[in-house]
C-alpha cells in the first residue's frame, strides 16, 4: 500500500495523523495573524488591509477547523475501542477540561487586557479593537471574546459527551455500514453528496432569515450551537473513518483530477467577497463552505499523509509541542499586532515577523515549561499521576497508535 493511501494502515503508529493533527492546530498562527490584517476586520485590527491576507484567512477558515475535528473524531473513535466508556469519558474530560480551565483563567484576561489596550487607540477606520464592555455592560457576545481561541475545547467536550452517550455496539455497527456505503459511492454520487452538504450549510446559515429565528447560544456567545452542528459532520466522519479505514484511504489519496479541482476551489473561497455586499453573494459562500471544507481536507490529509508518514524527531516536536502552542500564540498575536498598529512597514512584513515571533515565542514557552509536572497538567491535561510520580514529558500523552 502506497503512503499515500491511509498513511500506512497497516503499522502500528499513525505518524501522518499524528502530524496532521499538529499541522493543523500550528496552522492557527497565521491564520490569526493573517486577521489582523483582513479587510472585513477582527478582534485587533491594523490601519493597513490586506486583501491577499483576507483570501488567505477565507480560504484557510474554510476548512481548518473540519479538518481537525475530522481528526478529533478519528482519535476519538480510536481512545473508545481501547478503553471502558467510563475511562473514556474521565481521561478525555481531564485531558480537554484542564487546559480549558487553565486558559479562562491565566491566558484569557491577558488577551482581553491587551485587547482593551487597542480599544484605547483609533485608526482611519475606528477603534483598533472593540472593548469588552459596551457603557459598563458586558457586550452581548463576551463570552466568545473571553474564550477566543479556546473555543474548540468546549466544542470538543460536547462532542467527547455524543460519542460515548451513542456508541453502543448497534450504532457503531451502523456507522460502520454507513462508511461501507460511502467508500463505494461514484465521483458523481459523492458531488450529489458534497451539494447536500452545501445546501445543510446554507440552512444553517440563512436560518434565521429562514424562519425568523435565532439558532441558540449560550454564555453570552461562548458556544455557539450553530457552529457546533457545523462542525459535527467532520466529527462524525472522523469515527467513521476509524471503523471503516477503506474510506479514510478514498478520502486523503490524491487523483489526477482532484487536487486542482480542490485548490479552484479554495481559491474561489478565497477570492470571494468579504465583505457579502449581497444576500445572493452571501447564500453562495454558505452553498460553498462545505465543498470547500472538503477540498481542504482532501488537499491537507493527503499531503500529511504523503510526507509525514515516517517518524521525524523534528516532526514529533511539534506533535508534542503543538497544543501548548496553539493556547499559547494569540497573546504574542495581539501583543505584536497591536504593536505594528505604530509603524509603517510592508504589510507582508509584518505578518511574516508576526508569525515568527508568535510561534517561535509559544513554542520557546513550551520548552521552556515543558520539564514542570504542574505544567503538563494544566496545560497538556496530562494526567495527575504526573505530578505524583514526575513522569518525563510526553511519557503520558494519548497513545496515537491504530
Amino acid at each position: 500500500m502506497s503512503r499515500s493511501n491511509a498513511g500506512s494502515v497497516t503499522q502500528r503508529r499513525l505518524y501522518w495523523l499524528d502530524g496532521a493533527r499538529a499541522s493543523l492546530m500550528l496552522l492557527g498562527v497565521p491564520f490569526h495573524a493573517g486577521f489582523v490584517y483582513a479587510v472585513q476586520g477582527w478582534e485587533i485590527s491594523s490601519p493597513d488591509k490586506s486583501a491577499l491576507l483576507s483570501g488567505w484567512g477565507a480560504a484557510s477558515s474554510a476548512f481548518r477547523m473540519p479538518a481537525f475535528f475530522l481528526v478529533a473524531g478519528f482519535f476519538a473513535a480510536l481512545l473508545m475501542s481501547r478503553r471502558s466508556r467510563g475511562d473514556f469519558l474521565r481521561t478525555r474530560l481531564f485531558r480537554l477540561g484542564v487546559p480549558l480551565i487553565t486558559g479562562l483563567v491565566l491566558l484569557a484576561p491577558i488577551q482581553v487586557g491587551l485587547r482593551e489596550l487597542a480599544s484605547g487607540f483609533s485608526g482611519p477606520d475606528g477603534p483598533l479593537a472593540q472593548s469588552f464592555l459596551d457603557e459598563g455592560h458586558l457586550r452581548p457576545d463576551a463570552g466568545r471574546i473571553w474564550l477566543a481561541q479556546l473555543w474548540f475545547l468546549v466544542d470538543l467536550l460536547i462532542y467527547t459527551g455524543l460519542i460515548a452517550l451513542i456508541s453502543t455496539p448497534a450504532v457503531l455497527a451502523r456507522l460502520k455500514a454507513a462508511g461501507d456505503w460511502l467508500s463505494r459511492l461514484s465521483p458523481m454520487h459523492l458531488l450529489a453528496l458534497v451539494c447536500l452538504h452545501g445546501l445543510y450549510g446554507l440552512c444553517l446559515g440563512a436560518f434565521d432569515n429562514l424562519t425568523g429565528l435565532s439558532l441558540p447560544t449560550f454564555f453570552w456567545g461562548g458556544v455557539m450551537t450553530q457552529k457546533l452542528l457545523y462542525n459535527l459532520p467532520f466529527f462524525l466522519l472522523g469515527v467513521i473513518c476509524f471503523l471503516q479505514r477503506d474510506l479514510l484511504t478514498r478520502l486523503i489519496t490524491w487523483r489526477r483530477w482532484s487536487v486542482p479541482l480542490c485548490l479552484l476551489l479554495l481559491i474561489a473561497c478565497a477570492l470571494w467577497p468579504a465583505a457579502d455586499r449581497a444576500a445572493w453573494q452571501k447564500a453562495v459562500r454558505l452553498f460553498m463552505l462545505p465543498a470547500t471544507a472538503w477540498a481542504g481536507v482532501h488537499l491537507v490529509l493527503g499531503a500529511c499523509a504523503r510526507w509525514l508518514d515516517r517518524p521525524s524527531p523534528v516532526v514529533q516536536n511539534l506533535v508534542d509541542s503543538a497544543y501548548s502552542i496553539y493556547l499559547l500564540h494569540i497573546i504574542p498575536v495581539f501583543a505584536t499586532g497591536l504593536a505594528f498598529c505604530f509603524v509603517d512597514w510592508p504589510v507582508l512584513l509584518e505578518f511574516t515577523l508576526m508569525v515568527l515571533i508568535s510561534l517561535l515565542s509559544a513554542w520557546g514557552a513550551h520548552q521552556l515549561l515543558n520539564r514542570y509536572a504542574l505544567y503538563r497538567v494544566l496545560l497538556n491535561g496530562e494526567p495527575l499521576s504526573t505530578l505524583r510520580n514526575d513522569t518525563p514529558a510526553g511519557a503520558a500523552a494519548e497513545p496515537r497508535t491504530s
